[in-house]
């Protein structure tokens, strides 16, 4: 599948914080599994989804879900854009739980122009 990001300047700043309800993606995360949570969630009527990921291959797992994910909600006359930034968090995984900068994104949907 072809996909073509585009970027722009957000017209506010969004700031969202991380928190325990966001989604995560790992190297072996299904990019149509966490597509598909994406979009569950927006039918559901959440304002933005978040996902936090760390390492070169969760971000690029990421960015297909959120392309797979804007094909499954078309249907439902919504658009999504999306913002990246860096946070520091602790990095629970590994012993001691060092702080580590992680990927987090904040995917929004809009209505389709």
């Amino acid at each position: 599948s072809n996909v073509r990001f585009e970027i722009s300047r957000a017209k506010a700043q969004i700031s969202v914080e991380p928190s325990d309800d966001d989604l995560s993606a790992k190297p072996r995360t299904d990019a149509f599994k966490l597509a598909g949570a994406i979009a569950g969630r927006l039918r559901d009527g959440a304002m933005s989804v978040s996902v936090t990921t760390k390492g070169p291959v969760p971000v690029l797992v990421t960015a297909k879900a959120i392309a797979l994910a804007q094909d499954y909600i078309a249907e439902n006359d919504l658009q999504l854009t999306f913002t990246v930034q860096f946070v520091d968090l602790e990095d629970t995984s590994l012993r001691g739980s060092p702080v580590s900068t992680f990927v987090h994104f904040v995917i929004l949907a809009e209505p389709a122009e």
